[in-house]
C-alpha cells in the first residue's frame, strides 16, 4: 500500500503543477488513475501488453504525458522490464515531437541504464542523440553523466558514444538552438569522469585537452587540482605537469592554480613529495610557471614571495639590499614585510646575514618583543635557511632559546638542530652559564643530533642535572643518541 501511495503521491505533485490543455477536454486524473490499476497488476500476464497499449493510447503532445514519465521511473526503481515495452518507448520518443523529445528521451534513457538484460544498443542510441540535438546542455550532461557512471559501459563503449557527441558538438549539431561547443562539450565530459571514474580522468584528459580552448581549460581547474590532491605521486605529477604546459598564460589562469602553487609553497618544508613537486614543475616549465604567478588577481606580496621561493625572479628584479634596509625602517610593518621577503629568498639571503644579526641583536635590548616577536621567529628561520652557524648565529640563537615566547624558543631550537654537532664547542665551553631552561632544551637539542652521538652522549654524561625537568630531558636525549 506504501508503495502505491507513493505513486499517488508523485503524480499528484506532478500534474497539480500543470495547467491542461483545455482543447483536448482530456480529464488527467482518471488517465491516472488507469495506469495505476495497471501498474498495481503487473504480475498479471498480459501486464506489458496492458502497458504498451494504454501508453499508444495517449500522445506525447501535452501535459498529460507526464504520467507516462512517472511509470518509466517507477519501472526503473522496481526493476520491471515488460516485454517489448523498452522496444516500444524508444519508438515513443523517436517519434514525439521537438517540445517532449528530449525530457522523454531523459527517462527512457535513465530506464535503459537500470536494466540488467542488456546494455544499450545501437539503435537506442541513435534516438538518444538524435533527442539531444534539440535538448538542454543540462540534459547533454545528465546523459554523459549515466554512460560515465554505467558498470555497463567499459571504457572503449564510451570512447566510442563520447565520439560520437563530440562529432556532434563539432558540427553544431549539440543540444540545438543552445548549441554546445567542441571545447564545452569535452569539458562536460572530463567533469563528470572525475566523479565517476577518477581513474580514467588524466588518460582522458590526455586524450582529448587538444579539443579544449582556454576558457574550457581553464574551467576544468578546479577538477585537475582535486585530481592532483588525490593522486600525489608520479602519476599524478606529470599530469600536473601536462596541465600546465597547456596553459595559456597569455589569456588568464584560473586563480585555483595560482592557489596549488601557493600551497606547495606551504606545505614544501612538510613534505617531501610536495619538494619534487616544486622542483619538477619550476624546473621544466619556469617561464609557464611564472606567467602563472604574474597573471592571477591575488595579493601581488603573495605573487613576489613565490616567484622568490621559487628563484623565478629576473636580475635585479628584486634587490635583496632594499629588503635589508627595510629591517632598520621605523615602521615596524615594514620591518616584518621585509622579513618575509628575506624568507621568501631562501638560501640566497646569505648574502645579508650580517643585517639580519645586527637587527636581532639590536632586538635582544628592545623593550617592546610584543609587536616584535613575530619579526624575531622570522629572522630565525632566515638564519636557519642560510645554514649560518658561526659564534654570532649561535650567540642569538641561545638568547632567542630562553625567550618566554614559545615560538621564539622553539624556531631557536629549529636552527639549533639544523646546526648539529657544529655547535658542540660552544655548549661544551659555555652551557655551565646557561639559564637552566637554555640547558633543558640544549640537552633536547643534542638529542636531535644525526652525527657526533658519541661526543654528545660523553658530555651529557657529565652533566649534573639541577632539577627532574633536565635529569628526564637527559635521559631522552641518551635514550635518543643510542637508538642507531
Amino acid at each position: 500500500m506504501y508503495y502505491f501511495s507513493s505513486i499517488l503521491l508523485v503524480l499528484a505533485i506532478l500534474t497539480s503543477s500543470n495547467t491542461y490543455a483545455t482543447d483536448l477536454e482530456v480529464d488527467c486524473k482518471s488517465v491516472e488513475d488507469a495506469a495505476l490499476s495497471i501498474l498495481a497488476n503487473h504480475n498479471d500476464d498480459t501486464f506489458a501488453y496492458d502497458l504498451i497499449e494504454y501508453s499508444k493510447s495517449y500522445p506525447v503532445d501535452n501535459d498529460c504525458y507526464r504520467w507516462q514519465l512517472v511509470i518509466l521511473n517507477d519501472l526503473r526503481k522496481s526493476s520491471l522490464e515488460p516485454l517489448g515495452y523498452r522496444e516500444y518507448i524508444f519508438d515513443r520518443v523517436d517519434s514525439a515531437g521537438d517540445d517532449f523529445k528530449a525530457e522523454l528521451m531523459l527517462h527512457v534513457f535513465r530506464y535503459s541504464l537500470a536494466s540488467t538484460s542488456t546494455e544499450l544498443s545501437e539503435k537506442e542510441w541513435l534516438t538518444v542523440k538524435n533527442s539531444l540535438r534539440v535538448s538542454s546542455e543540462m540534459t547533454v550532461l545528465s546523459v554523459m553523466l549515466g554512460l560515465v557512471a554505467s558498470a555497463a559501459e567499459d571504457d572503449v563503449e564510451l570512447q566510442k558514444k563520447m565520439a560520437d557527441l563530440f562529432a556532434m558538438a563539432k558540427g553544431g549539431k549539440l543540444a540545438e538552438p543552445e548549441l554546445i561547443t567542441l571545447s564545452r562539450a569535452v569539458e562536460l565530459f572530463l567533469t563528470v569522469t572525475i566523479e565517476h571514474r577518477p581513474d580514467l580522468f588524466a588518460s582522458y584528459y590526455n586524450k582529448y585537452f587538444y579539443l579544449l580552448d582556454d576558457s574550457g581549460m581553464n574551467n576544468i581547474t578546479s577538477e585537475v587540482i582535486g585530481f592532483f590532491d588525490q593522486n600525489q605521486n608520479d602519476i599524478g605529477l606529470t599530469f600536473i605537469q601536462t596541465f600546465i604546459n597547456n596553459i595559456s598564460e597569455e589569456k588568464g589562469v584560473d586563480k585555483n592554480m595560482f592557489s596549488l602553487l601557493y600551497k606547495i609553497h606551504k606545505e614544501k618544508e612538510f613534505s617531501e613529495f610536495y619538494d619534487h613537486v616544486v622542483t619538477v614543475l619550476v624546473g621544466k616549465s619556469p617561464d609557464k610557471v611564472r606567467a602563472i604567478i604574474l597573471n592571477a588577481n591575488l595579493n601581488r606580496m603573495k605573487k613576489d614571495l613565490l616567484i622568490l621561493e621559487y628563484q623565478l625572479d629576473k636580475p635585479g628584479e628584486y634587490p635583496i639590499e632594499k629588503y635589508a634596509n627595510q629591517l632598520f625602517d621605523d615602521q615596524i610593518r615594514k620591518q616584518k614585510k621585509a622579513a618575509e621577503y628575506l624568507l621568501a629568498f631562501g638560501p640566497r639571503s646569505v648574502a645579508i646575514k650580517q643585517d639580519v644579526i645586527t637587527k636581532l641583536t639590536v632586538m635582544k635590548t628592545s623593550n617592546d618583543k610584543i609587536s616584535s616577536s613575530d619579526l624575531i621567529v622570522s629572522l630565525l628561520k632566515v638564519l636557519e635557511n642560510i645554514a649560518a652557524q658561526d659564534q654570532q648565529t649561535l650567540d642569538v640563537l641561545l638568547w632567542a632559546l630562553a625567550d618566554s615566547d614559545p615560538k621564539i624558543s622553539q624556531q631557536a631550537k629549529a636552527g639549533l638542530e639544523a646546526i648539529g654537532i657544529a655547535a658542540m664547542s660552544e655548549y661544551s665551553r659555555n652551557f655551565k652559564t646557561y639559564p637552566v631552561k637554555v640547558q633543558a632544551l640544549v640537552i633536547e637539542v643534542m638529542g636531535s643530533f644525526d652525527s657526533g652521538k658519541v661526543t654528545a652522549i660523553k658530555f651529557l654524561s657529565r652533566v649534573k642535572p639541577r632539577n627532574d625537568k633536565m635529569k628526564f630531558a637527559i635521559d631522552d636525549a641518551v635514550a635518543e643518541l643510542n637508538a642507531f
